[in-house]
């Protein structure tokens, strides 16, 4: 956004909130900003200057890039050409939740003095809040209105839905408690639900009660003993407000529970995800070591079924995605992740990358062997050489062209840094791995004529032991070059 559009919408936000309504008359704004514009310019005559001249034009431009960029709109309202700001309602939201005691009701639609444009605002039962929440970041509707069982409802920011409603719920529940004085028939209430927890219950509630500390750090802990105490909570809080008549307890206790049965899914879809990722690892044990999604869903689980009955395509690649994620690339996942030549990705226990590495190569090292031993054979028969037979370098070069032909991946396993750094991870632990001490010398990645085990002179002698014996004569050989005419 330019900086004259920019000031233009800052003007008309101030425009809007001085008149306590979402749309502008653009003829009253047109005089307001032209005698603004008068009385300030010797204040900041860079600033109001500007629209001293040519104002109608301005004003259009400037408010034909601010409809397109979608800050606001265009509506006749009663035949006068009006501007609307849908941000009017979200900002408005905001000062009437930032001024909210914790001894009222949550803002509803009273509160505002228009009607919210239904294109501005979604509907959700607050006990359907936790499948609202998990689609929330699809969702760009910026305002909320939860409905409650006792026939209230709460206008939020979405943004809100993050923090703070729950931050500003179990403050209310926390005041409901002081207020009532039922803190000491609360926590008895709830160690008798949770008979074997009452350490735990204690601790929460002297935290819970602590001036210096944040009230929704008791909530955060993502295990079974905080979800048991939360939902053990509301179960009191509406016990000791059978009637639902006291609705700021009851708004923040249906919250409280929404936001508790969410977190607990979420706990127990990592607790399932863990177990099955623990279990794939195990099993890429065993060769070919790499293997793709499709690949994975037919593993069985413990019970003998196929993962692809209890977890989706997309829910796998989601699961592995974020096991597979690197965020510091000296302590790298127990899973890691390869795109071969072709865009499709391939997983790997990090423990067995090595291993796998190992299982590729030795299927074609003989093919290799075979091949250069055929193709040198053919040459020394003619008693001529090649640039291979004469130099490591070019050898590699050759070596590299037929891995490349029958196994490009392992090219792609070969350059990839996150070799070298497992490798320094097996030397740090003193662990055992002659493939890994195989492919590095110290720090410095091997050749792959090195990690075959091929030697290009050594090969050439077995050649030629294969063949007649004046092969093997040097002096022979080169009289016969020198006679044929061969460099």
């Amino acid at each position: 956004m330019q900086d004259v559009d920019s000031e233009l919408l800052n003007m008309l936000k101030d425009f809007s909130q001085r008149r306590g309504t979402p749309y502008i008359d653009i003829t009253l704004f047109h005089n307001e900003l032209l005698a603004q514009s008068f009385l300030k310019r010797r204040q900041k005559p860079q600033k109001w200057g500007y629209w001293l001249t040519n104002l109608d034009s301005k004003i259009e431009k400037g408010l034909e890039n601010l409809v397109n960029e979608k800050y606001c709109q265009r509506k006749k309202v009663q035949g006068a050409e009006t501007i609307f700001l849908p941000g009017f309602f979200m900002e408005t939201a905001y000062e009437i939740w930032t001024e909210l005691s914790l001894d009222d009701v949550f803002p509803n639609e009273e509160k505002f003095k228009f009607d919210i444009p239904s294109d501005l605002i979604i509907t959700v039962q607050a006990e359907k809040l936790t499948e609202f929440l998990e689609q929330q970041q699809k969702n760009n509707i910026p305002l909320i209105r939860i409905v409650f069982d006792n026939g209230t409802n709460a206008i939020v920011p979405s943004r809100f839905l993050k923090v703070q409603i729950l931050d500003i719920s179990i403050s209310k529940i926390k005041n409901f408690i002081v207020l009532r004085q039922n803190r000491d028939s609360c926590k008895e209430y709830i160690k008798k639900a949770m008979p074997d927890m009452h350490p735990y219950v204690d601790s929460v509630f002297k935290t819970l009660f602590n001036e210096q500390v944040e009230v929704i750090q008791t909530f955060y802990a993502s295990d079974e003993a905080t979800y048991m105490f939360w939902d053990n909570m509301c179960k009191c809080i509406y016990e000791k407000n059978t009637t639902k008549t006291d609705a700021v307890v009851f708004q923040a206790a249906s919250i409280i529970k929404a936001y508790n049965n969410f977190y607990h899914e979420i706990m127990l879809k990592e607790i399932g995800d863990k177990s099955i990722l623990k279990d794939i690892k195990f099993q890429m044990t065993s060769p070919p070591y790499f293997y793709n999604i499709n690949m994975i869903l037919k593993f069985s689980d413990e019970i003998g079924r196929d993962y692809s009955e209890s977890v989706s395509y997309n829910e796998l690649v989601n699961m592995l995605s974020k096991k597979t994620h690197i965020t510091n690339s000296e302590n790298l996942p127990d899973i890691l992740s390869f795109i071969d030549n072709k865009k499709e990705k391939w997983f790997v226990s990090k423990d067995f990358i090595f291993k796998a590495f190992e299982f590729r190569i030795t299927k074609i090292a003989s093919i290799i062997v075979e091949e250069i031993k055929k193709e040198w054979e053919a040459i020394i028969f003619k008693y001529q050489f090649s640039q291979e037979m004469k130099s490591d370098e070019s050898f590699e070069k050759l070596v590299l062209e037929k891995i490349v032909r029958m196994d490009p991946f392992l090219i792609i396993i070969y350059l990839d840094k996150r070799l070298l750094s497992i490798h320094k991870e097996i030397k740090n632990k003193d662990m055992e791995d002659s493939f890994s001490s195989k492919i590095f010398n110290e720090e410095l990645i091997q050749p792959f004529h090195k990690i075959l085990e091929i030697d290009r002179k050594e090969l050439q002698k077995e050649i030629r032991s294969e063949m007649p014996f004046w092969y093997r004569i040097s002096f022979i050989v080169a009289v016969i070059r020198l006679l044929r005419g061969i460099q």
